[in-house]
């Protein structure tokens, strides 16, 4: 288990994570501040004047070490990703990162070697007395430059428009999994959705190889108290005993299993309601 800080000034989110954490709650406030400050810091947002004589910059640290930005990779998932936009495969383009890590795999190496040696050999073809050509050698990240990727579904052609919200969401898991697994790089997940389903949670849970953490309004699923950061009047990490007990004694509760307990029934009541008008409808 790791001790996550993330700050700017005197704003500060510190939880106990092992890899995921579900951030619940109707703080939306501290909810902004978070997400805010996680974008500040990865995106290398140049301190403003402003920043710099008052709040000072960004910071997100594991166990008091800062994360190091250079050799770690930063993916948003959200329920309004555009699927048409990623398509065209700009600098940030998750399908982007993807595809050239798909295309970096061992099995392609003979072929892209075979597309180098026609080149250069379609070169000495064009050969002349006046101009010598030669064709760039082609690698991974070049080639993306040569497609056109589409989306299909049962081979046709399709955009996020034919997508379930589910679907939406971990379209983009699947490709930052398939990342993960892949490079020695950091992988750092914020995913900010209204509803957590059961498939969106199972993948999420599968996200082994990322640090993630998921910012949602409602929920289907029943998650680990100490997986969750409940952002309300004060933000409560569940996985940390000692402020829940602090928390709790001074409303009469004496034990830290009471505290739990009582926390638990507080967070099913206001977050866990569709899950249980379908138990109270059965």
């Amino acid at each position: 288990m790791n001790k996550l800080t993330i700050k700017k000034g005197n704003i500060q989110f510190s939880f106990n994570i092992n890899h995921i954490k579900y951030c619940v709650g109707l703080n939306y406030q501290s909810k902004y501040e978070l997400k805010k400050i996680i974008f500040e810091y990865f995106h290398n947002t140049k301190i403003t004047e402003y920043s710099e004589n008052n709040t000072g910059k960004a910071l997100i640290s594991i166990d008091n070490l800062e994360i190091n930005k250079k050799n770690s990779l930063f993916y948003y998932v959200h329920h309004q990703y555009s699927l048409q936009d990623d398509l065209k495969l700009s600098t940030k383009s998750l399908i982007s990162k993807y595809l050239e890590i798909l295309l970096s795999q061992i099995d392609y190496n003979d072929t892209i070697q075979s597309i180098n040696i026609l080149l250069e050999s379609f070169a000495l073809e064009l050969d002349s007395q006046i101009i010598t050509s030669q064709f760039i050698t082609q690698t991974p990240k070049s080639l993306l430059k040569l497609l056109m990727p589409f989306y299909m579904i049962n081979d046709e052609q399709a955009n996020e428009f034919d997508l379930s919200y589910d679907d939406i969401i971990i379209l983009q898991l699947q490709m930052i999994k398939y990342i993960s697994n892949d490079i020695t790089k950091y992988v750092f997940c914020l995913i900010e959705i209204p509803e957590l389903t059961h498939s969106i949670y199972e993948y999420i849970q599968s996200l082994d190889q990322c640090l993630v953490i998921v910012i949602l309004t409602s929920s289907t699923v029943l998650i680990e108290l100490k997986d969750i950061y409940y952002m309300s009047n004060i933000n409560i990490d569940c996985d940390n005993d000692e402020q829940i007990y602090e928390i709790f004694v001074s409303k009469g509760i004496c034990t830290l299993k009471e505290a739990k307990e009582k926390l638990n029934n507080i967070i099913k009541n206001k977050y866990y309601k569709d899950l249980l008008s379908i138990a109270n409808d059965l």
